[in-house]
């Protein structure tokens, strides 16, 4: 018995050696390097328009598809565009008859993707993604094909390295490395590909405006659109991010929300963004750019997007911001920001406590120069400003107010409620607003230029117990009303660096004018002296004129 089980076992050792042998050999013959190299390369390189080289493939029973060194070349034909060290293909060998590679996994290590933009803003996979959909396929026109169908469920990548270089240096440098588990489906062309999966980002790495910026997370993908589930690390600030893109091959949608516990948004935005002038020729051709409507290059007219961006407390100069809401979108260079609110307290020169409502919108193009200086020459929009506290511990403009006026008190004043009602327009801010205490009353209006120019009226109201420490005249008491109020009407010009203060003629006039027609018919109305007879009109004007 044992010797027949020893022959048996032995035959069964001895055929299944020959079945090895006979796949191995049929599988080396039949998928061997040089015939799968002459399958795929021509097909890639006709897709892609691109050279592309392979070190060697190795192909084993076991193992399965070793493919070493596989390159993808920029269009010149120099740098890399895509490279990989090497990917496993484990196939099953059924499907082999029937000329199918069915894949159960594949194993792709140290993929590497360098993606630069030139000067022109032009991307080195422009003509990737363009690819065959531009071509025009007659009806005499066969299409070439794969021998084979692949199918997979599963490809794994270990350490892929993504970089971005900005040749016009408008965009940051970015580098990122990552793992990710795909699913791909290919018919009989490569133009008939369906992918999907995720990708875990270790580390995304890049430097906007000095600050260090690093992200991780996870990125949903199928053939139409990518789900982006992102924390981003801005200094010490932790940021939230959670969209999708879709149709991100040719037309870009992107809906994108994201979310800050608390941001330093002095690290963000540079003190100079909102001082720094700009030229009168700058904002005359701004103005007529803007009136074009739906003008946008070719860059910005493929990308749309839009979301919230929630900041729950931030920092800017001093101030302390709350409950930042806006609703965002991006369509055809333009931008859009609406609604936009937020609760404002703080400052260093003035303390605030408020509501701020608005909307805001203004034009970016890539390509199109400094995102600032975009801003500044097409940003318009209205913005409500409620505050129910207003301190001015620190202002030129108070302090030309209080010089010109002659009341130190003037220099740092305290409004109980002060709202303001702003339009942006033209590279100019329109002020209309109302402050006011139990001792000032002022209701600017004018406009303040993004030069920080200023031309603005406004009536100053000074209570009865203020306006005794006003210095003696006779004129004063013709600017005064029914209560006790005097009214100085005031024109501020210069900048707001160096404010300039004097009299608003025209309203001055007004003012004299009603106040000498109050007191001469008060002195006309007076009863009659029991002595002396009438009141004589020489002795209204001597009392009017001081003489």
């Amino acid at each position: 018995m044992k010797r027949i089980l020893f022959w048996i076992g032995g035959t069964i050792l001895a055929v299944l050696t020959i079945v090895f042998i006979g796949l191995t050999v049929l599988i080396k013959s039949y998928l061997k390097s040089d015939t799968l190299k002459a399958i795929f390369i021509p097909k890639v390189e006709a897709f892609t328009g691109r050279n592309v080289t392979v070190d060697r493939i190795d192909v084993s029973l076991l193992k399965g598809i070793m493919v070493k060194g596989i390159k993808l070349k920029e269009k010149d034909g120099k740098r890399d565009f895509i490279s990989t060290e090497e990917f496993v293909l484990d196939y099953s060998l059924m499907p082999l008859l029937k000329r199918q590679i069915v894949i159960r996994r594949i194993e792709v290590v140290s993929p590497r993707i360098a993606i630069r933009r030139d000067r022109e803003g032009n991307y080195n996979f422009k003509d990737l993604i363009k690819g065959r959909g531009e071509e025009k396929i007659t009806g005499k026109e066969k299409r070439e094909s794969f021998p084979f169908s692949v199918a997979t469920d599963r490809i794994r990548i270990k350490r892929a390295e993504i970089t971005f270089s900005d040749g016009s240096k408008e965009l940051p440098d970015v580098s990122t490395v990552s793992d990710g588990e795909v699913r791909v489906l290919v018919g009989r062309g490569l133009d008939n590909i369906d992918v999907s999966g995720s990708v875990d980002l270790r580390e995304l790495k890049t430097v906007l405006k000095g600050l260090q910026i690093v992200a991780s997370g996870k990125i949903e993908m199928n053939r139409e659109s990518i789900g982006l589930n992102l924390d981003v690390l801005a200094g010490k600030d932790r940021i939230v991010l959670r969209g999708t893109v879709k149709d991100y091959l040719r037309s870009p949608v992107v809906q994108l929300d994201v979310h800050a516990r608390e941001l330093d948004l002095d690290r963000f935005i540079p003190a100079g963004a909102v001082t720094n002038p700009s030229g009168g020729e700058a904002r005359r051709k701004t103005v007529a750019y803007e009136k074009i409507p739906g003008k946008a290059s070719g860059q910005a007219g493929i990308l749309k997007a839009s979301g919230q961006i929630n900041v729950d407390a931030a920092r800017y100069r001093a101030y302390r911001i709350k409950d930042f809401r806006m609703t965002y979108a991006y369509q055809n260079g333009l931008v859009t920001l609406n609604p936009l609110g937020f609760s404002l307290a703080g400052g260093e020169k003035v303390n605030v406590e408020g509501v701020v409502k608005g909307d805001m919108h203004f034009r970016y193009e890539p390509g199109g120069g400094a995102s600032t200086d975009w801003i500044k020459k097409t940003a318009s929009g209205k913005e409500k400003v409620d505050l129910h506290t207003c301190e001015v511990k620190q202002s030129a403009i108070s302090d030309a107010i209080a010089l010109f006026i002659g009341l130190p008190e003037l220099r740092n004043p305290r409004f109980d409620r002060a709202t303001f009602d702003l339009t942006i327009r033209d590279q100019r801010l329109f002020i209309e607003g109302l402050m006011q205490s139990n001792i000032l009353k002022l209701d600017p209006k004018g406009i303040i230029d993004f030069d920080m120019r200023i031309d603005v009226l406004t009536d100053l109201k000074i209570s009865p117990s203020l306006s005794a420490r006003l210095p003696a005249g006779r004129i004063t008491q013709y600017l005064k009303d029914e209560h006790g109020w005097t009214t100085i009407p005031l024109k501020i010009g210069g900048t707001v660096d160096k404010p300039s203060v004097g009299i608003n003629p025209a309203a001055m006039g007004r003012h004299i004018e009603r106040g000498i027609k109050d007191f001469i018919e008060k002195g006309l109305s007076q009863e009659r002296p029991q002595k002396g007879g009438e009141q004589k009109p020489g002795n209204i004007l001597r009392e009017l004129f001081g003489r």
